[in-house]
This record gives C-alpha cells, structure tokens and sequence, in this order.
C-alpha cells in the first residue's frame, strides 16, 4: 500500500503523486480513491528485466511492479465507461497495455535511466518510460499540447510540477490519465466522422508518435477521409506495426 501525496494546484486539481520517504501506508486525501491492489512480479521488484537492480535514476522506495496482467481488469473496468464504443475500445485498450508493459503496473522501461545530464554514461539519452502506458515526460508533456485541437487531456496535465517524472504518479493515476487521453482522442475522432476501426488506429498512431497522432487526428477531420489520413501521416512502417496489434486486439 502507499502513502500518497496530494498537491493541490492554484486551479484547484489535485495531483495524485507520490510522496517522497519509504513510508507507503495507504492514506488517501478524502475523494480521492486508490483501490488498486496487486502482487510484486516474481522476478524482483522492478520487474521482469530489472529483477532485483534498481533501475538507475529511479528511487528504490517506489512500489513493486506488479505481475504480467494485472492491470487487465482494471483497464477493463475503466475504459468500459470511456467511449460509446466498448466492444472496440476496451480490446484495443488491452491489447496496448499487453504490447507496452505486459499489462503491468509500475513497470519502468527496459533501458530506464532517468539520471540528469552529467550523470548519465556519455552518449546514453534520458529514458524516464514507465507504468502501463509507458508514458515517458514528453508524452505527458504532450498530451497537454494536444488542447490546440479541442483534446484537453486529463485533468491537471498541465498542472504537473517542475522536475515530474511518470514514476511519481499514484498507481491509479498512472493507469486511469493516460486512458483518459485515449478516451478523449477516440471520441474527439468519432465525432469527426472516424469510424471506431479509425479512432483505433488514431490512438494507436498517438501513442507511436504524438506528431503522427496529431496530423492524422487534423487530416482527418479537415477532409473526413480518415483512411486517405491514416495513410498520407503515419509511416508504413507503424502502420504496419500498428495494424499487427489491431489484429491481435480482434478489432481489424
């Protein structure tokens, strides 16, 4: 169980990050739920690559990662509410978290080190992925910028502090906001004229690359020629890519 820190932003969201020390009590602020629970991954405590090794740059006090799947129902549960479209959206939801991180919680990536500049080996670049989604600080960074088109993101993504890094978000947090942003983006292309097949591929071509997302997500509702869109502003090479696990969600 943790101990959450919940900051109150001068816009009054409340950002659910963990608090810093090795107390992990669960002691939420009132109204805010926390009703993720989980086993460690058997193979250490940071998961199936890093086992037993801290990943470098990461602090050693952060909850376990969890088991393969165990995110899986609670995906499940949450993105069912998410869009009108569950029979499409809720696979395709797993099937990405099956391809990120094996569904699993807390999950740093496999080449994580999030140490700063100077610290880091020489020539080795900043990797601070982590969680289901293995959101890394741009993709949060960008999901903020996504506003421009009328996709707001999830609450208090622009409220973030300086110095976030994705391992500091509460575990429910860390799995709910970006299917949040799925969410939005989904609906936001369906109200364009996207069928679900193509809401699919635009959160999927997002997910790749917030660039390939984005200019499919505008082609797409400037000329309602969703495929003439997925195919003009995503590389075959993802597209391909990102077809296989449409496939594999049972979707396309």
């Amino acid at each position: 169980m943790l101990r959450l820190r919940h900051i109150i932003t001068g816009a009054g969201i409340v950002l659910p990050l963990l608090a810093a020390g090795t107390s992990w009590a669960m002691e939420p602020a009132d109204g805010v739920s926390s009703a993720i629970e989980y086993k460690a991954h058997p193979s250490g405590p940071w998961g199936p690559i890093w086992g037993h090794q801290v990943p470098p740059g990461r602090p050693d006090t952060l909850p376990s990662c969890s088991t393969e799947g165990a995110a899986a129902p609670y995906i499940e549960d949450y993105a069912r509410g998410l869009t009108d479209d569950a029979e499409v959206f809720v696979p395709t939801m797993l099937q990405l978290a099956r391809k990120e991180s094996g569904q699993m919680f807390r999950r740093p990536a496999n080449n994580f080190d999030s140490r700063p500049d100077g610290r880091r080996p020489a020539g080795k670049p900043l990797i601070t992925a982590d969680g289901v989604w293995q959101w890394n600080k741009g993709a949060w960074i960008n999901a903020g910028h996504m506003a421009a088109l009328g996709i707001p993101g999830p609450d208090g993504i622009k409220d973030l502090p300086a110095g976030f890094l994705p391992y500091m978000l509460e575990t429910q947090a860390e799995m709910e906001w970006p299917l949040d942003m799925y969410g939005q983006i989904w609906r936001w292309a369906r109200r364009h004229g996207a069928t679900p097949l193509q809401a699919a591929q635009a959160v999927h071509a997002w997910q790749k690359g917030s660039r390939y997302g984005k200019d499919m997500l505008t082609r797409g509702r400037d000329t309602r020629r969703w495929d003439d869109a997925y195919a003009q502003d995503v590389p075959n090479a993802v597209r391909n890519n990102i077809n296989t696990h449409l496939r594999a969600a049972g979707v396309a």
